[in-house]
């Protein structure tokens, strides 16, 4: 086994995660240095170590690590509680950054590495490893201690998830860098083999489906600032009231939120639901039925947590213009699956239809993963003596009809993309019949040659054509006897 398979890449990885930290935590410290300058020399101002802490919060938020409370020791009426509880939000315009970081490392790293496309790809998964190590020891150093509170108070203490903080970053890793690793191998079409090509072409047009569908999104959403420009003048109205320094920290703050709100477009415009699910709770709050808006009606009450009741809003429908969203997933569906086709050089249409179905299913992988990184969730979980809770609610599109849609769409509209792309292609040709000889009438029935009609048989007594030869005579036998 050649040594190079195991060492080789290494010290790219090494390098690269660094940087890629690196860069996270100045775009995740950028908030608070700019809130930093906005508040230096008022009284009461926060310190610099405690403004670096708040930014590692944000940091971890761009991987969804979710930011841990715990209450311990807490004593009323004798009896002793503890809580604990999970915050996990992402901040998806970090988490991008934080891909395309570690995919070009992965791009890198299979460079470095050689070997076929496959192969490629495993080598850049390596960059996976050091950089979750990196983000695990990272987590200690970001924790809060309340002040020493009174006995009947207990302690509070804020913290990232450690486990959490290894394991998104290591998937990440992994699938960014494959990734990279895999888009690393550059061939000809006489080089690649048929399967390398699919894949290679249906990745990359999912990937381009997913990407458009979200700028498609964000885009709709700045149509609707424009159409409203009385909510737009007054956002940034109030936004720079105090101040220059503090209204662009609140514009950069949101800016951190751009992917996360065109993900909540995305999904109630393929048809599923964006809203809040956990335990008893079920609420939609934004769908093609549901639209929230400020004639509001109380619905039905139903049991909430802990026996409390709970009122759900009965949120009407959207008006008819905002149907018109449907557009988005189609549009970026149909786009992909025509680079999937142009991508994967697809010799005939079947091919190229079978490409743009196989981007749908990569952009249903990567709509979940999306949907995923684009969703709050929360964990309550707390001890009473010797009783145990735990509660988890989820703020987002529903996880099982936003994969599910997104598969059935991305498929079909994958395939007619495909056959888009592919429409100056050949049909697939008949396989080759077995071999027959020339002029035998199968074959020149097949061809299309002129077949002559048969003829009468030939007499005993007409001479043989002129340019046939005639037949040897068989020389007589000695035995036989005269004629």
């Amino acid at each position: 086994m050649d040594e190079g398979l195991v060492t080789r890449g290494w010290r790219t990885a090494l390098v690269w995660s660094v940087l890629t930290a690196l860069a996270g935590g100045i775009l995740a410290e950028g908030v608070f240095a700019i809130a930093y300058f906005a508040v230096r020399g008022q009284p009461g101002h926060p310190s610099p170590i405690l403004l670096a802490r708040l930014g590692g919060v944000v940091f971890y938020s761009f991987h969804h690590v979710g930011m841990v409370l715990d209450w311990s020791r807490l004593q009323f009426a004798g009896a002793v509680f503890s809580l604990r509880l999970t915050l996990a939000i992402a901040l998806m315009t970090g988490t991008v950054l934080i891909l395309a970081l570690l995919y070009w490392a992965g791009r890198l790293i299979g460079r470095e590495a050689g070997g076929p496309a496959w192969l490629r790809g495993l080598h850049g998964t390596k960059v996976a490893l050091p950089y979750s190590v990196i983000t695990l020891a990272a987590s200690y150093g970001v924790r809060f201690t309340a002040p020493r509170l009174p006995a009947p108070l207990g302690g509070v203490s804020v913290h990232p998830s450690h486990l959490a903080g290894f394991l998104w970053p290591l998937v990440l890793g992994v699938i960014a860098g494959f990734g990279g690793g895999f888009r690393s191998w550059k061939g000809t079409a006489s080089e690649a083999g048929a399967w390398d090509r699919r894949i290679s072409g249906a990745v990359h047009g999912g990937w381009r489906m997913i990407a458009l569908a979200l700028v498609f999104s964000f885009v709709a959403l700045l149509g609707m600032a424009a159409v409203h420009p009385g909510i737009t003048e007054d956002y940034f109205r109030g936004a720079f009231h105090n101040g220059a320094l503090r209204g662009a920290g609140l514009v950069y703050t949101h800016a951190l939120f751009i992917p996360n709100m065109a993900a909540w477009v995305l999904f109630p415009s393929m048809g599923t639901c964006v809203g809040v699910n956990g335990g008893p709770i079920s609420i939609c709050a934004l769908s093609y039925t549901h639209f929230p808006t400020s004639g509001v009606s109380a619905g039905a009450g139903i049991p909430g947590p802990l026996g409390l009741p709970f009122t759900l809003p009965a949120f009407p429908g959207p008006p008819v213009i905002y149907f018109a969203f449907v557009a988005i997933p189609v549009l970026a569906v149909l786009l992909g699956g025509v680079a999937a086709a142009k991508r994967s050089r697809a010799s005939t249409r079947e091919e190229a239809v079978a490409v743009g179905a196989g981007a749908g299913v990569a952009f249903a992988l990567f709509a979940l993963g999306t949907l995923l990184l684009a969703s709050i969730r929360l964990k309550a979980g707390g001890t009473f003596g010797a009783v145990s809770q735990l509660t988890s609610i989820r703020v987002g599109p529903e996880v099982l009809s936003g994969t599910l849609l997104a598969l059935v769409g991305g498929v079909a509209g994958g395939a007619v993309g495909g056959l888009i792309g592919g429409r100056a292609l050949a049909r697939r040709t008949p396989a080759a019949p077995p071999w027959e000889p020339a002029g035998t009438p199968a074959t020149q029935e097949r061809t299309g040659a002129p077949t002559a009609p048969p003829g009468p048989p030939p007499s005993p007594d007409e001479p043989a054509p002129a340019d046939e030869p005639a037949p040897a005579e068989t020389p007589a036998r000695p035995d036989a006897p005269p004629p």
